[in-house]
């Protein structure tokens, strides 16, 4: 009888859409987001980044351009609870917290931003440790289905007005 625990011959495993090599590796080479569309079927998207890192700023806004323009979009700033000077932890010494408030990525700089975007995108500051932001995310997430909803009723009563009209 066979085990499971049998060797198989991978020439001979077929394994959908791939093709494997001897030594079980898959020749499609690397599968990423340069390779694969990743937005395919998405409605919406939550870029997260953090305003004490400018990188992550910098990331978010090539992302941004990315993204097809029938897709909602949101930019996350995240920390909020260790951007404000006021609600530094007392492990950070006043040192570290000042040069942090000098990298940070300001609020406003962010609204001025997306208002010279060709697009919708919506702001939204938050803190993942007090789910401060939360709220807002939820009412985000709501979005692309409201959307296709008033999309769908559109239809149904153009719909409706061609069958009056007949």
């Amino acid at each position: 009888g066979t085990s499971p625990y049998d060797e198989v011959d991978l020439d001979t495993v077929p394994v959908a859409g791939k093709t494997m090599s001897p030594t079980g590796k898959s020749t499609l080479g690397n599968l990423d987001s340069s390779s694969v569309d990743v937005l395919r079927g998405t409605h919406a998207v939550v870029l997260v980044f953090n305003p004490l890192k400018k990188w992550t700023w910098e990331y978010a806004k090539r992302e941004i351009s990315k993204i097809p323009h029938r897709i909602q979009v949101l930019l996350m700033a995240n920390f909020k609870d260790q951007c404000s000077p006021s609600t530094t932890t007392t492990s950070q010494s006043s040192t570290s917290t000042s040069s942090a408030m000098v990298a940070k990525i300001e609020a406003e700089d962010i609204r001025t931003y997306i208002e010279l975007l060709d697009r919708p995108v919506y702001f939204l500051e938050a803190s993942m440790q007090n789910c401060y932001g939360l709220k807002g995310l939820k009412t985000f997430l709501n979005l692309p289905f409201l959307l296709l909803q008033r999309e769908v009723i559109e239809t149904q009563l153009q719909q409706n007005q061609r069958e009056l009209e007949t």
